[in-house]
């Protein structure tokens, strides 16, 4: 009775999943019973879908009777999905009232409810675990090696862009280090990576190579994303990508392009890890070629590695001149709260002799580590990194004793990439930063929408029902890709 009482008083306290009341701390339920027992004192307008008191016989917001909502009639089908389990229930959910019309025949309602992103995650990875089971035994049981045919050794699964007369598919166990000085070690999947290890390959897809730069900076991250961490003499890797919004993971054999000499065509990474060659071919079969891969945008590869939205802060405006001491507010506060931040060279209003003459690759994209200011905000630096290591630019701000200074900030070298850029030269030679809105603890819900073909069609309706606060509501358009 007291357990009640305590659900009762302190119902619009608890967090949708954590059986904590926020407030006094006693532990609540997490039953779709006491989820939904705030919301049955209440009653919702069907004209506005304002929440009104149980007492009000009239909506507080746009007048309408309450009578009118008593008579509609309830789904009484309700799917709820919460953190720890997955659960088909059947209970009466008045917070779903989808048809504000009469005209519009009430239908069978679902109810989502948002998960933890990282309850998501784990869901995904046993899920993914009992895929990689199942293969493993078979493979064992029928003394056979693990073959794609799904993602095939041939021309199509190369692109339009190559010939398999220049190139050959070649296992793990076959082919040479991904780097001709590279160390002789064992070839494993990760071991201790950096995005120093990466290198951009023959194939023209550096947003992805970036962002797998942005992501190896958090290897935590990275071991969420590429599910299989050990080397197999089967054969079987997963790989867990976002693709058009929902999660999805993706299966692909051990055999990768390679020249006649053995090494990779593709993108790689030293010390002898296989974790970009895999992505990468995780991502190749996912929109159906190497080929496809070629020219993006960074947004593009943080989504599909993160499946956050991302923020854009456009550099080049014509309309009107850019707030310059506004744009670093921006990302020195999002490289202090550590998101994953990237940078494109794509301006049309600087030619390619300008990208030459300070020795940096235009329509390019590149890796923000880090901002720094010096002499009381006057001097202002960005901290940037070339997925192709070959950026040759020399700043005359940066001398060795500001160097000095700023390797304080971030320790990156020179011979990773990573290079420090005046603030004035940066806004004159990059056309956007785009910011990943990724933070592992938040809820997320996903649900695919589509549109009408015709205006008799049935329509989608979604009612949010946001009992703290929202980050974003974010509509993902389909890939061009596929």
């Amino acid at each position: 009775m007291e357990k009640d009482k305590h659900q009762l008083h302190c119902s619009k306290h608890l967090k949708s999943f954590d059986p904590t009341c926020g407030e006094c701390h006693r532990n609540g339920t997490t039953s779709s019973e006491h989820l939904f027992s705030n919301a049955r004192s209440s009653w919702f307008c069907i004209a506005c879908i304002f929440e009104n008191k149980p007492t009000a016989e009239v909506c507080e917001m746009c007048k309408a009777k309450k009578s009118t909502l008593q008579n509609q009639p309830l789904s009484n089908n309700v799917t709820l999905i919460n953190s720890h389990s997955l659960i088909n229930t059947t209970q009466t959910d008045r917070l779903i009232l989808m048809n504000s019309t009469t005209s519009l025949n009430p239908s069978l309602t679902t109810t989502y409810m948002s998960m933890n992103i990282r309850d998501r995650r784990h869901r995904d990875e046993a899920e993914a675990e009992r895929k990689f089971r199942t293969i493993i035994e078979r493979c064992r049981r029928t003394n056979t090696h693990f073959v794609d045919d799904e993602f095939p050794h041939s021309p199509s699964s190369l692109g339009d862009s190559y010939s398999q007369n220049n190139f050959e598919w070649v296992r793990i166990s076959k082919f040479c280090s991904s780097f001709r000085n590279d160390d002789p070690t064992e070839w494993t999947v990760m071991s201790s990576p950096e995005p120093s290890d990466i290198e951009q390959g023959l194939l023209g897809n550096c947003w992805l190579v970036t962002a797998l730069s942005l992501i190896s900076e958090r290897p935590r991250m990275l071991q969420h994303i590429l599910l299989t961490q050990n080397i197999n003499d089967e054969g079987v890797y997963l790989v867990r990508l976002c693709h058009n919004g929902l999660w999805k993971t993706i299966i692909v054999d051990d055999s990768f392009p390679c020249y006649f000499d053995d090494m990779l065509l593709f993108s790689k990474a030293r010390r002898r890890q296989l974790y970009i060659p895999l992505i990468e071919k995780a991502c190749a079969k996912l929109f159906g070629s190497y080929s496809k891969l070629i020219s993006g945008q960074i947004e593009e590869g943080l989504q599909l590695f993160t499946g956050a939205p991302c923020d854009h802060i456009d550099l080049e405006n014509d309309d009107e001149p850019i707030d310059s001491d506004l744009v670093w507010a921006k990302l020195l506060s999002s490289c202090q709260a550590n998101l994953l931040i990237g940078a494109s060279t794509s301006r049309t209003d600087v030619n390619k002799d300008v990208y030459d003459q300070f020795k940096v690759h235009g329509n390019h994209a590149f890796s923000i580590l880090a901002a720094h200011a010096l002499d009381n905000d006057l001097c202002r630096f960005v901290l940037l990194r070339d997925p192709h290591a070959h950026s040759c630019y020399t700043d005359e701000r940066v001398t060795p004793e500001v160097l000095q200074i700023l390797r304080t900030v971030h320790k990156a070298h020179r011979s990773s990439g990573a290079f420090w850029m005046e603030w004035s030269k940066f806004l004159l030679l990059f056309s956007k930063i785009t910011i990943s809105t990724y933070v592992g603890s938040h809820f997320d819900i996903r649900e695919q929408a589509r549109f009408n073909r015709s205006p008799t069609d049935s329509i989608s309706v979604f009612y949010f029902h946001v009992p703290q606060y929202v980050s974003n509501i974010f509509c993902e358009t389909r890939s061009k890709r596929v």
